[in-house]
């Protein structure tokens, strides 16, 4: 199978930032779908800059002693984030020199975090196409109701457009996948049925328009087997 047309470059009209956790970030080794897509660009001849302010993948924790478990009502400790994992050895080394890696997606992100960033890295990043993949660490970490989770995504979604006016002029066009299942897990009580929710008010505010025109969603969970698609079996 042949290389793909490689893609070095960019224009004002292909200017892709890619906001999400674990799924989209990728750990040590992995290929990422990010990877994948940059390779569909190139197979379509499409000429795409991938944006944000990391470019690696997850390492591999480092020891540490155990830690007590949290009080109720405590927040999960914020550490700063690990993105200097490398991806699989074969990968096209155009895509790790020419940008393609760039990305703002970090393992065990919540969407009440990135509510709070994502705004600046719009700003200094200047993308016209979001792709936001969420939800799932907010409703089993973050132990958050669906109604929150969806509100904080869409207050993603506004923080973005409102970068966007104020910065530099434009729309930006948005993709919201909706939350992938994964295999029951103990304690997590009833995450499917809260997964669930999340993805039927998802689909019922922007299939229904009321998120604006230049939202759409991704049913990713469709598309998403957590046995073969995510190193974490989510």
């Amino acid at each position: 199978m042949s290389q793909p047309t490689p893609i070095t470059g960019h224009n004002d009209r292909n200017r892709i930032m890619v906001i999400g956790d674990s799924i989209s970030h990728g750990r040590e080794g992995d290929y990422t779908w990010r990877y994948r897509l940059w390779q569909w660009f190139g197979e379509q001849n499409i000429n795409v800059g991938f944006f944000g302010p990391f470019e690696g993948t997850e390492p591999p924790p480092k020891p540490e002693p155990p830690r007590p478990p949290r009080f109720p009502g405590e927040e999960e400790e914020i550490r700063w984030p690990r993105v200097d994992g490398g991806y699989a050895r074969d990968v096209d080394r155009k895509f790790l020199e020419g940008g393609g890696c760039r990305h703002f997606a970090v393992g065990g992100r919540q969407a009440k975090h990135v509510r709070a960033s994502v705004r600046d890295e719009v700003k200094r990043w200047r993308p016209n196409l979001c792709v936001i993949e969420l939800g799932f660490n907010d409703l089993a970490l973050g132990r958050d109701k669906p109604e929150k989770v969806v509100g904080n995504i869409k207050g993603i979604v506004e923080e973005v457009q409102q970068a966007a006016r104020e910065n530099f002029e434009k729309e930006v066009r948005i993709l919201v996948a909706d939350v992938p299942r994964r295999k029951p897990y103990p304690g997590m009580g009833n995450l499917a049925e809260r997964i669930e929710n999340v993805d039927w008010i998802l689909r019922k505010q922007i299939e229904g328009g009321s998120w604006g025109g230049e939202v759409r969603l991704v049913r990713l969970s469709e598309q998403y087997d957590c046995k073969s698609s995510g190193c974490d079996e989510r």
